[in-house]
């Protein structure tokens, strides 16, 4: 069997020196602990819906979301394409088409900073206000950062 070629750090490397991250010894205990040694140590990072509006996220209908995962998809939920996003919009595609079935993701780096990356190819994001569009964009978020998916829902980053 053919041995995986290894970096100056010992990590698993492609053919172009790209670290292979699917065979990181990291996993999930680092990620949880990186959250405790990050920027936001010993504080509760979440997303806030704008005007008390709701989104379904793990069953339910709620006005904010906890960051306690690595990586939170946002987007419409298509049971015929097979996407199911972890925050599901799919209650204002009807009334407002900007919302893509992969929109978004909020996730955050080893050192605990949150950002957003927009996924989509034709509906935006907006970082602040409709003047700031961050297409297939990643930008680091900070307390009070308004993330805009479409007219009808607007996360806020907020830190308790």
């Amino acid at each position: 069997m053919d041995e995986q070629k290894k970096n100056e750090r010992g990590l698993s490397v492609g053919a172009h020196g790209d670290v292979l991250t699917d065979v990181l010894d990291v996993g999930a205990t680092a990620i949880i602990e990186s959250l405790d040694r990050g920027v936001y140590a010993g504080k509760e990072p979440y997303l806030e819906i704008e005007g008390g509006k709701e989104v379904f996220y793990r069953g339910d209908y709620v006005t904010q979301i906890a960051l306690t995962k690595d990586e939170l998809l946002v987007g419409r939920r298509d049971v015929i394409a097979g996407h199911y996003p972890d925050v599901d919009l799919a209650m204002y595609w009807k009334v407002d088409k900007s919302v893509s079935r992969r929109h978004l993701r909020f996730y955050f780096n080893i050192r605990g900073a949150f950002f957003v990356e927009d996924l989509c190819n034709s509906n935006a994001t907006f970082l602040g206000d409709y003047g700031h569009a961050i297409n297939r964009e990643c930008v680091e978020l900070h307390p009070g950062d308004r993330i805009i998916v479409s007219r009808s829902v607007v996360f806020v980053f907020k830190i308790r």
